[in-house]
Formats: C-alpha cells, sequence, structure tokens
C-alpha cells in the first residue's frame, strides 16, 4: 500500500491466467500471497475490492483451513505444487512474497519485499 498497490484480485480466467505467468516469470518461491480471505465469516472474498471470490481455482482438497496453527488458514496464496500452480489457503501470519496490482487496470508486478504491516 505504501507503494500505491494492493494485494491482488482475479475476477477472471485471462486475468487469473495472466497472474500465473507473472509468477512463472519473476517468483522463485513456492507460495505468493493473493487478496482473498475467508476470515471472519467462513465465505471468501477479495480483501482488496470487498467482493465475493466468485472464479475458483483452488488446487484439489484446497481450501482445507489446516489446522498447523490454532489459527487455521484463512488467507489466499497461489502455491505452486509440484509444477502446478493452483489457490491455497494459508494461515495469514505467514511471511511471503506477494502479488500487487496497482491503479492501472490489467497492471500487476510482484512485490519483492515483505513488510511488516499490510
Amino acid at each position: 500500500m505504501k507503494q500505491g498497490g494492493r494485494l491482488a484480485s482475479i475476477s477472471s480466467k485471462e486475468e487469473n491466467d495472466q497472474i500465473k505467468e507473472l509468477i512463472r516469470r519473476n517468483v522463485l518461491d513456492e507460495q505468493v500471497w493473493l487478496s482473498g480471505t475467508d476470515y471472519p465469516t467462513g465465505e471468501w472474498v477479495w480483501t482488496s475490492l470487498g467482493t465475493p471470490v466468485t472464479l475458483t481455482d483452488w488446487h484439489n482438497l484446497q481450501p482445507d483451513n489446516h489446522k498447523s496453527r490454532p489459527e487455521g488458514e484463512h488467507c489466499m496464496t497461489f502455491w505452486n505444487n509440484n509444477g502446478i500452480l493452483r489457490w491455497n489457503d494459508r494461515n495469514c501470519l505467514d511471511e511471503l512474497h506477494s502479488v500487487c496490482e496497482y491503479s492501472e487496470p490489467d497492471h500487476y508486478a510482484v512485490n519483492w519485499k515483505i513488510n511488516d504491516s499490510v
């Protein structure tokens, strides 16, 4: 947000594919943040837009709200699992890189800095 962007929200298959390609070209991490969350209602929404997640591209058996921590998993990532890049739910407190969108339509960039605050 300090750089004028926000976590990316996805509203079409084309956008989803565009962001996947960006991640494949630029990110070596296993997972990167998107703006989706199911906290606190249990319904997935794009936090940066305040709209429901209607398109889905979840990995098999995801979201699973795995209880690896007491808080569970309530935030959305793109997860590269054995070369397959699809959505996953993850603990919101984990430090990962993120995909951010900026005010220009259809413009995405990878945020290579992990900030302490959103």
